[in-house]
């Protein structure tokens, strides 16, 4: 993992939004991975070559990014989580953090 490049793994399913935060990402550097559902980022089992987080989006149709981070705990895969959301509160946040969400 060394010299690897960093990645982001972007979690949406918004299509518009996904392609705003990757072209965004890659200015500064970044390679960017586009999932647009728990489910398809699940099922492309994308392993990282090199440091990696999450960006996932908390509220989606089928499973949400708070289900993921429990499937992922729960697998003890210690990828750092950011979430985003445009419809977030207290109870939300606060369980997300106690998950370990940035």
């Amino acid at each position: 993992m060394g010299n690897a490049d960093p990645s982001v793994l972007v979690i949406d399913d918004d299509p518009e939004f996904r392609d705003s935060v990757a072209r965004l990402l890659r200015t500064v550097g970044l390679a960017t991975h586009q999932f647009a559902s728990v489910s398809a980022f699940l099922e492309a089992d994308p392993t990282p070559d090199g440091p990696a987080c999450l960006l996932v989006d908390v509220r989606m149709p089928g499973r949400s990014g708070l289900e993921l981070q429990r499937e992922l705990a729960t697998a003890n895969n210690q990828l750092p989580i950011i979430f985003i959301t445009a419809h977030g509160d207290i109870p939300m946040t606060v369980q997300a953090m106690k998950g370990g969400a940035v």
